[in-house]
């Protein structure tokens, strides 16, 4: 640089004691402040709605929502593992899903989080797969092709359990009326396989880790296969099985919030009113966390000695 000037380009701005030409004063630019002025206004994302949208909309089903697609298999199976005493313990854990379901992912993922994408980079667990589809395409599947058709099936299941509290073994499929059963039966089933394939790979490379570091309860995993180690079963109960992953999504959504909550303060600049509205969800996840967690406990402790823990 001429007259020994110690600065530097970045971005198209000079970053130094002084800058290149003249006697100008100086300028010194927070490099952060440049990211955040670079995110604050993504533009990969910002599509127009149009038919190409839509296409991905639907393509999108298969390939985001496959853990929130199935879980009405097990949810009231695991959420009453000793049945139900009373039939009115239904509407307690039906009102559980419903508030969960529009305050998490609705609210918090699909329109808040979803945004903090990078650029089309993934937003996170949920949206990993955002470099495929568009902001708008998320949004249009979650809350017109998962969100209803989800909260149906949970309505659904909740009706027919406070008229048949007694029937609580696979509540999905004794609920489904008539001429029904069998497409939906043969719709489900292959629906679970293929959405669970991520989840049982993903679920047994944490575990084995886990187990290995000595932070997870032991568990029986056989092999079923001699020629790919992959191949595995967890001959394990619903209900831990739906305790585990309760505590690992809890885990990283606890994660996901105090991370926005950074970048709604230094990128977003948003209000701080705001960001304690937002922090709320936050709370929300710290409970389930615990509650999933002392659930963990009393699995693995066949004393029972941490039952006030236990008790919700």
């Amino acid at each position: 640089m001429a007259g020994g000037a110690e600065s530097e380009r970045n971005g198209g701005f000079w970053v130094g004691k002084r800058p290149p030409f003249g006697n100008q004063s100086a300028v010194e630019i927070d490099s952060l402040n440049l990211e955040a002025g670079r995110a604050s206004h993504p533009q990969s994302h910002k599509t127009k709605i149009d038919w190409r949208t839509f296409s991905l909309a639907f393509q999108s089903i298969g390939v985001i929502y496959g853990d929130l697609g199935t879980s009405p298999l097990y949810v009231f199976q695991s959420t009453f593992p000793d049945g139900i005493n009373d039939p009115d313990d239904v509407l307690g854990a039906l009102s559980v899903i419903i508030y969960t379901i529009i305050l998490l992912p609705l609210i918090k993922y699909v329109f808040i989080i979803l945004w903090a994408n990078d650029n089309g980079n993934g937003a996170e667990a949920m949206f990993a797969d955002l470099g495929h589809f568009n902001v708008q395409a998320v949004q249009i599947s979650f809350s017109t092709m998962v969100f209803l058709p989800t909260l149906i099936a949970y309505i659904g299941q909740a009706a027919f359990l406070r008229k048949n509290p007694d029937k609580m073994s696979n509540v999905f499929f004794n609920s489904i009326a008539g001429l029904l059963y069998w497409p939906t039966f043969f719709i489900a089933v292959p629906s679970a396989i293929i959405a669970s394939q991520a989840i049982v790979s993903a679920a047994f490379a944490i575990i084995s880790q886990s187990l290995t570091l000595g932070c997870f309860p032991r568990v029986n995993v056989c092999h079923t296969s001699s020629k790919y180690e992959g191949q595995v079963c967890i001959p394990e109960t619903t209900e831990k099985i739906s305790n585990a992953l309760g505590f690992a999504v809890c885990s990283v959504m606890v994660v996901t919030t105090c991370m926005i909550t950074l970048i709604m303060l230094v990128v977003w600049k948003t209000s701080i009113w705001k960001i304690v509205l937002f922090f709320v969800f936050g709370v929300i996840e710290l409970h389930g966390r615990r509650l999933s967690s002392a659930a963990l406990l009393c699995g693995a402790n066949d004393n029972h000695d941490d039952m006030a823990l236990c008790a919700p």
